[in-house]
């Protein structure tokens, strides 16, 4: 008796999940721009056509110890993580760029503060400790990691 009643409660489900109405607010519909966005957006492509200099820095950075870089845009600022195999990880980063790069302060495993810089090179990202008090990682001392794809 509990095997059919199992079995009528399974038939049950599957049959109540199958039916339903479809919902149509979530597709999705493609409405032809007004001349007023279409300008709009041509604006926006075309400064972003002429920041050519601009560096983006985000994104995920590895080298070949399993050491990890990791960098997202959050408004203004990154937000940066970075994860050094056997010496320390830094959290909670959050920097600015800078001329020289992007500059971040983070919190190394000790919970006190490190200053790090980020520049880029094509798909090579390189951190230079600027401000550190963390016994084995001095100031000037450098990583590089290359972008993730």
């Amino acid at each position: 008796m509990k095997k059919r009643l199992v079995i009528l409660a399974f038939a049950l489900g599957v049959a109540l999940c199958g039916c339903g109405k479809k919902n149509e607010e979530n597709s999705v519909s493609y409405e032809p721009l007004t001349s007023t966005e279409a300008n709009a957006e041509e604006q926006n492509s075309a400064s972003e056509d002429n920041d050519e200099n601009k560096v983006e820095y985000e994104g995920v950075y590895v080298d070949d110890d399993g050491s990890m870089l990791g960098i997202t845009k959050e408004g203004d600022s990154y937000k940066v993580n970075v994860d050094i195999v056997r010496l320390t990880s830094l959290s909670d980063g959050v920097g600015k760029v800078t001329e020289e790069g992007l500059a971040f302060t983070a919190n190394d495993a000790n919970d006190e503060p490190m200053g790090c810089l980020v520049t880029l090179n094509g798909d090579k990202a390189t951190l230079t400790i600027t401000n550190s008090v963390w016994p084995l990682l001095e100031n000037g001392e450098t990583f590089v990691f290359v972008k993730r794809k």
